[in-house]
């Protein structure tokens, strides 16, 4: 029988801590596709918090790309929370050509010793060879509380997370989550809420730094350049709706519009396939969303 291991952040930070004192980086991701708001950036602040004395949103919480591989390249014994991950890391890379770049970053200044923890909607939805560094992974569930994963150690398998194996064994379940049973689980992690100033500071940094990355013209203009090669990999299969949705939701687009457009390029293109199909999820890997609504059937 597994023992359910619970911690609390301050076991947890403190095995973070050890492991940094040792001379070893840290990579944690934080997921919870089963709902938006649900504490995954709160957690993250806690984290990075309880890990560095003077922790200052300002300068250790990044957004972009670009500040994510500075702070890679400048920072030693420090932290580095990348809030809205999705903005950097995603395995597609059709529209951003530096994401290479970001990889060999985070391989090169693995010897900084740094706490990195990057906030995500879906992990799967991350680069192959980034799920290949992750030390720690993070599953939100419910405000307050995560289940912890730490991916298998071996020799010849490549797929460090059991992705497939997990995933069997969640389809098993009807009504009762039963997560011990998952070969990647190590625990329950329970975390309270951010006080009203932590709150504050983390939402006037989080604007500021969201206006900075150019929702405007800019931004317009890199959308205008990306669709084309949007719907080149929509053709190909490599898009899938769940994709599609944290797109928008990354680039402040109107899905339903976007759709529509994209569906005038198919007919443009002469594409006999419809959108909904080719945008269907043929990846036994990833989840469809039934698949989410019985694996991620929570009630507080």
């Amino acid at each position: 029988m597994v023992r359910i291991i619970k911690w609390n952040l301050n076991t947890f930070c403190d095995m973070i801590k050890k492991r940094i004192a040792n001379k070893f980086d840290c990579i944690i991701f934080i997921d919870g596709a089963c709902a938006r708001r649900i504490g995954k950036s709160t957690l993250a602040y806690k984290i990075c918090n309880r890990i560095k004395k003077n922790f200052n949103e300002k300068k250790d919480i990044v957004y972009s790309r670009e500040d994510v591989v500075k702070a890679l390249a400048n920072k030693k014994y420090d932290v580095i929370f990348a809030d809205e991950m999705t903005n950097v890391s995603y395995k597609r890379d059709f529209y951003l050509e530096d994401q290479k770049n970001l990889l060999k970053m985070l391989d090169m200044y693995g010897d900084n010793y740094n706490l990195f923890i990057g906030v995500i909607p879906h992990f799967l939805n991350l680069d192959k060879h980034l799920l290949g560094l992750v030390n720690i992974r993070l599953t939100v569930l419910r405000r307050g509380v995560a289940i912890v994963h730490i991916p298998k150690k071996t020799m010849y398998d490549t797929d460090m997370w059991d992705i497939y194996n997990n995933k069997k064994e969640e389809m098993k379940w009807k009504t009762k989550q039963n997560y011990k049973k998952l070969s990647t689980f190590r625990g329950i992690l329970t975390f309270t809420d951010l006080t009203p100033k932590q709150r504050e500071r983390y939402e006037e940094v989080k604007a500021e730094k969201r206006n900075l990355l150019g929702y405007g013209e800019n931004e317009k203009m890199k959308l205008k350049d990306d669709f084309e090669n949007l719907v080149d990999e929509i053709i190909s299969g490599n898009i899938t709706d769940e994709f599609l949705k944290d797109y928008c939701f990354l680039k402040k687009v109107d899905i339903s519009a976007l759709k529509s457009r994209i569906r005038k390029s198919l007919f443009k293109k002469g594409v006999k396939k419809n959108l909904k199909e080719l945008l269907k999820d043929n990846n036994p890997l990833l989840l469809n969303k039934k698949e989410e609504n019985i694996i991620f059937n929570l009630k507080d």
